[in-house]
């Protein structure tokens, strides 16, 4: 076949570069074993100084707070959001009720108070 290792490749200059069949692989292999042993040493340090699926339980008394459990807190906030969206929704209606009045309002008040 062509392009395989075994056949001749017809670039100018691809054995020079290249080292022939493969003639420089122990240097290369070398290099990749001393990026695989840098890799090694990243992923160590990564489990080291990074949380793990065993750490969340140490910190749940820190996130528990003075009197309160996060569940707590998370539920206060919703209600706080609740609250705030339904005093929105209160104000656009009350403002769409009260754009409709306002241009009728002359005639209302002719007819509850006639002259």
């Amino acid at each position: 076949m062509y392009g395989t290792e075994m056949d001749a490749v017809p670039f100018p200059g691809y054995w020079e570069k290249s080292g022939g069949r493969g003639g420089n692989m122990r240097n290369r292999v070398r290099k990749l074993e001393e990026d695989v042993a840098g890799i090694r040493i990243d992923i160590a340090v990564i489990k080291s100084n990074y949380m793990t699926k065993q750490d969340p339980g140490v910190f749940r008394e820190e996130l528990k707070g003075e009197n309160s459990t996060p569940l707590e807190e998370v539920r206060k906030l919703n209600v706080a959001i609740s609250d705030a969206k339904n005093a929105i929704i209160f104000w656009c209606v009350s403002a769409v009720i009260f754009a409709q009045i306002i241009p009728t309002l002359p005639a209302i008040l002719k007819i509850f108070f006639p002259s």
